[in-house]
């Protein structure tokens, strides 16, 4: 692996972001087809799309991930899946394909295949054709301008994330349905993992870690709501205004922090 440091940062974990790195693209393809075969069958298992559930921002930062550490071809044709199945899933929400549950499946099943053929004839290939040497300065310079990117990803996703998450909550309570949202920025459990391990690990601000914290509880408090009647308040008003007081108090600690980590700096 070959990553650029240009800061000091936690060896420890450091180890344990490259694991998930490269089990996030399987995982969520695994949960992408269980989801889609169970849904043609007529079973629910929402809380899978709560587990490792595709949307745009965690897309484009996989794939990204996936040339700066170097992992290769078969690493992102798992990514390449999700992506078809994300694009499908919208025009389908949207627009609406012309094919009927069965073709739909059938047109999902093609897709998997195709992956896994990809994955087969990549290994075959590899196998056969051992990776030459390349001239490391070229290699140095390429990984250096996309690591950049990589952190600046990092850095804003959760901030992201947490504005769409207040967004989307608040007009669903006017009855303003902005699913699209979701699509693009919607949190899952391990997109949380991540972005909460790769703040520590890149040794990020105390406040960049509020907002994950945020978007956990956002998550948590939607996951229970969606099978139980846990958090369900009749008076809109009451609900509104609580989670008002709660989105207030974390921008106002995520603030606090921001100026302290400043004053130190100065």
């Amino acid at each position: 692996m070959r990553v650029f440091m240009e800061h000091s940062i936690n060896k420890k974990l450091y180890r344990y972001v490259l694991l998930l790195i490269k089990a996030m693209p399987i995982i969520m393809s695994v949960i992408t087809l269980i989801n889609t075969i169970f849904s043609f069958c007529g079973i629910d298992l929402i809380i899978m799309s709560y587990i490792g559930g595709v949307s745009l921002m965690i897309l484009l930062l996989m794939y990204l991930t996936s040339f700066v550490f170097g992992f290769g071809a078969r690493h992102r044709v798992y990514i390449y899946y999700c992506v078809a199945n994300w694009i499908i899933n919208i025009i389908d929400e949207y627009i609406g394909v012309p094919l009927s549950n069965r073709n739909m499946l059938l047109l999902y099943l093609i897709i998997a295949g195709i992956a896994l053929l990809l994955l087969f004839f990549l290994r075959i290939k590899e196998g056969n054709y051992p990776a030459k040497n390349n001239d490391k300065r070229q290699e140095v310079s390429y990984h250096k301008i996309l690591y950049k990117y990589e952190l600046l990803m990092i850095k804003t996703i959760p901030i992201l994330t947490t504005g769409i998450c207040v967004l989307n909550t608040t007009l669903s309570y006017f009855g303003i349905d902005l699913t699209i949202w979701s699509w693009i920025g919607g949190p899952s459990l391990l997109m949380i993992l991540f972005m909460y391990l790769t703040s520590v690990v890149f040794r990020f601000c105390a406040y960049h870690r509020i907002f994950i914290h945020y978007i956990a509880i956002v998550w948590l408090i939607n996951a229970i709501d969606m099978y139980t009647s846990l958090f369900s308040l009749e008076n809109v008003r009451i609900a509104m205004s609580l989670y008002g007081i709660f989105t207030g108090l974390v921008i106002f600690v995520a603030s606090y922090l921001k100026l302290k980590s400043l004053k130190v700096k100065q």
